[in-house]
């Protein structure tokens, strides 16, 4: 009998096996999202290291747990102590290394060691113990005898003899005196915009006298092509409270003192490539507010414009076309005008309310004075004040404030036009009469009135629209 022999299974018959299951995704700690990025990177530099810090110590007690875990399963696959598995350890949030050798100076270390993660602590320690070794080692840090020898003596002579009378030159009567601007303004410029207030000469020349010393400044940051330490820059609230400036200070003629010296900083500030556009660009925004028709008159309302569209197209690198300037200077024209013209409506008023207070107080004197004329039997004779006169019924005696509504007739028996009522001047049919324009008409009015259609401009006596109340074509006859 003959034994079977027994095939191989056909090849590629066999399924392959399953692939592994997939990792689930590592879930971010420090990293969140967009936003959270965002605000880590605004924090100031040792907010972040002492983050940085709290997470390094939350990551060591997750490698402890990892560790433990491991021990623990090895002996004992069911501990349900370490069941759960290690959670992944968080990132650290960024801190460059010009941030970092902030550290290196004098003082910081000792003052920040408790906020530090180790990393940085060490890679500070290690610094500063190469520096010690380098200075000891090339002679650098010396002795109190060696400031003391010939040498040191004469460098410091050398450093106090340091003014020549031959750099300094005579100045031509009627000449402008050149200026100076200080190097730091360039430096904060490059970083901030530098106030409009700090360009008069006698502030430019404080800036340049006290760059060396007295003037407040602040660490700056680097510009992104920067590397090495960070600049010193002008503090500018603390400058504008030492030279007693404050935004919008400044008179019309101050601020055209300071405008063409804010020009004059630019134009040093210019590429130059050519054409000069930076320097174009800042002439043109500036001639456009004082070549302007009633550029003094108008300057209260538009220096707070001005500064906000040079700060905009500084900072966004995007300026206002033609049409724009224009369209604002438009409006704010309208603005000005309507201020004016309610102040100089509520100067009208008091002085309406005023007249009417001493009329009262005339009248309890008059009488008084007749009651002390009748007792003496004098013939004195006093004159009553004027008030008035009334827009309504064109009575001396009182003004529109003080106008009784029982008073319908002029003094001709003829019926009153208006009427008072809350404040307002009415017509007869409740047309709100402008108050501004009967008492000194078209020609009379400093501002154009603003009000529109609010308020109608005719006669308070007659309701003609062709003349004002006191312009005296109708008051005659009635």
């Amino acid at each position: 009998m003959t034994q079977g022999v027994i095939d191989d299974p056909p090849r590629g018959s066999q399924d392959p096996p399953p692939p592994p299951p997939p990792e689930p995704p590592r879930q971010r700690k420090t990293h969140k999202n967009d936003l959270v990025i965002q605000c880590l990177k605004n924090l100031p530099y040792l907010s972040r290291l002492k983050r940085n810090r709290d997470i390094e110590q939350k990551n060591a007690k997750r490698m402890d747990y990892a560790t433990e875990r491991a021990v623990a399963l090895s002996d004992d696959p069911n501990d349900p102590a370490f069941q759960a598995p290690p959670s992944p350890t968080a990132s650290y949030v960024t801190v460059t290394d010009e941030e970092i050798a902030e550290l290196y100076l004098p003082g910081m270390l000792e003052r920040h060691a408790d906020i530090l993660p180790e990393a940085v602590f060490s890679k500070v320690t290690a610094y500063l113990d190469e520096q010690k070794k380098e200075e000891k080692s090339s002679g650098k840090r010396k002795s109190d005898k060696d400031d003391d020898d010939e040498d040191s003596g004469q460098d410091r002579l050398n450093k106090r003899q340091c003014m020549d009378g031959d750099l300094i030159t005579v100045r031509v009567p009627g000449n402008p005196t050149p200026i100076n601007f200080a190097n730091i303004m360039f430096v904060t410029e490059d970083r901030t915009s530098l106030p409009i207030e700090f360009f008069t000469r006698a502030n430019l020349n404080f800036i340049f006298a006290h760059q060396a010393g007295g003037l407040p400044v602040v660490k700056g940051t680097l510009l992104p092509k920067e590397t090495g330490k960070h600049p010193f820059v002008i503090d500018i609230t603390k400058t504008q409270a030492e030279l007693q400036v404050k935004p919008g200070c400044l008179s019309y003629a101050q601020f055209l003192e300071a405008k063409d010296n804010y020009i004059e900083f630019q134009s040093r500030r210019d590429k130059g490539t050519g054409n000069y556009a930076w320097t174009a660009l800042v002439k043109y925004h500036f001639n456009f507010f004082v070549q302007q028709e009633d550029a003094e008159k108008y300057y209260p309302s538009w220096k707070t414009m001005e500064a906000t569209m040079r700060f905009g197209w500084q900072s966004s690198q995007l300026r206002d076309p033609p049409e724009v300037y224009m369209s604002k200077w438009i409006s704010m024209v309208d603005t000005h005008n309507l201020r004016m013209a309610q102040e100089e409506l509520r100067l009208a008023l008091d002085k309406v309310s005023s007249s009417e207070a001493s009329g009262s107080n005339g009248n309890r004197s008059n009488s008084g004075n007749t009651r002390g004329r009748g007792r003496g039997g004098g013939s004195q004779s006093f004159r009553k004040p004027a008030q008035g006169p009334c827009l309504i019924c064109n009575d001396p005696g009182h003004a529109l404030g003080g106008h009784s509504s029982s008073q319908t007739k002029f003094a001709n028996g003829k019926s009153t036009y208006a009427k008072y009522e809350n404040s307002k001047l009415l017509s007869p049919t409740g047309k709100e009469i402008c108050i501004m324009w009967n008492l000194k008409g078209d020609a009379g009015l400093r501002y154009p009135c603003m009000h529109g259609s609010t308020r109608t401009h005719i006669c308070s006596f007659c309701g003609d629209s062709k003349h004002h109340g006191f312009s005296g074509q109708c008051k005659a006859t009635l």
